[in-house]
C-alpha cells in the first residue's frame, strides 16, 4: 500500500492516542476546514487504516471518533523504526468520563507539539508502574529541554488523594524522572483554587509515612489553565 504524507501524519498521531475526534484530527494535521478533514478521513477509512464510530459524551451530542486499526498499526512505523505493541480502536472501551479527560489531554498534546514541545508520552505508554507510584497523565520535554510531569485536573481532588499524588510525583522527581510538575486545568479559576489548596497542605503521605510539605517542594509545581503551552512560547 502506498501512503500519502497525510496518511503517515495521521497514523503517527493515532499510534500514540489510538483514537481522536474529527476536530482534533483537523488540528493535528493542520487541515483548513472540518469538511476537508471529513473527506480525507473517509478515504483513510476506505483504505482500512482507520475505523470510525459514534460514542455518547457526558454532555452534548454524540461524538464521532476515528481510531487506528490493525492495518493502520502495520503502517504506523517506518521500516527503520522499532514498533511497540499498541492498542487498536475499540469504541466500547471508551466511557463518557474517560472521553472527556482523554479528549482534553489530546488537545493539550497537540498544542504542546505545535509550540515546540517534544517527546510527549502518555501514561499508558510509560511502561510497568511501580507499586504505590501514581503515573502522571503524560510526560513531555519543553523547548528549553526541561522534562515535565503533566496532569490534567478537570476537577479538584480531595486533600487525601492530593497528598498521595503529590508525594509520588515528588519522589519520582527526586529519582530524576522529571524536573517540573505541571497541573493543567480547564480554567484559570480552577488552577488558582488548586494552587491555593496545595499551599494549605501541611504534609504529604507516602508509603505509610507523613512528610512535611514545604515551599522547597511546592516550587517544583506549576498550576495553569489549558492555554499554558501557547502563553509561554
Amino acid at each position: 500500500m502506498t501512503l500519502s504524507p497525510l496518511d503517515k501524519a495521521l497514523l503517527m498521531f493515532l499510534r500514540e492516542d489510538t483514537w481522536a475526534t474529527v476536530v482534533n484530527v483537523q488540528l493535528a494535521l493542520k487541515q483548513q476546514s472540518i469538511q476537508a478533514t471529513h473527506q480525507y478521513l473517509k478515504r483513510a477509512e476506505a483504505k482500512g487504516l482507520i475505523a470510525s464510530s459514534n460514542i455518547a459524551a457526558s454532555f452534548g451530542r454524540p461524538q464521532k471518533l476515528v481510531g487506528i486499526t490493525e492495518l493502520g498499526h502495520a503502517y504506523a512505523w517506518e521500516l527503520d523504526e522499532c514498533p511497540t505493541n499498541r492498542r487498536v480502536f475499540n469504541s466500547s472501551k471508551i466511557s463518557p468520563a474517560m472521553f472527556a479527560h482523554e479528549n482534553d489531554l489530546q488537545k493539550l498534546r497537540i498544542s504542546a507539539i505545535q509550540n515546540n514541545w517534544k517527546d510527549w508520552r502518555n501514561a499508558k505508554h510509560l511502561g510497568t508502574r511501580l507499586q504505590a507510584t501514581k503515573y502522571p497523565d503524560a510526560i513531555a520535554c519543553s523547548p528549553a529541554n526541561i522534562t515535565y510531569c503533566i496532569e490534567v485536573e478537570r476537577e479538584i481532588k480531595s486533600s487525601k488523594r492530593l497528598r498521595t499524588i503529590f508525594a509520588s510525583h515528588l519522589s519520582m522527581r527526586k529519582k530524576g524522572h522529571w524536573e517540573k510538575i505541571l497541573y493543567l486545568c480547564p480554567s484559570s479559576e480552577i488552577a488558582k483554587r488548586l494552587a491555593r489548596k496545595a499551599s494549605t497542605l501541611s504534609y504529604l503521605t507516602w508509603e505509610g509515612r507523613r512528610i512535611s510539605l514545604r515551599n522547597e517542594h511546592l516550587i517544583h509545581f506549576i498550576f495553569a489553565d489549558y492555554g499554558y503551552f501557547k502563553s509561554i512560547y
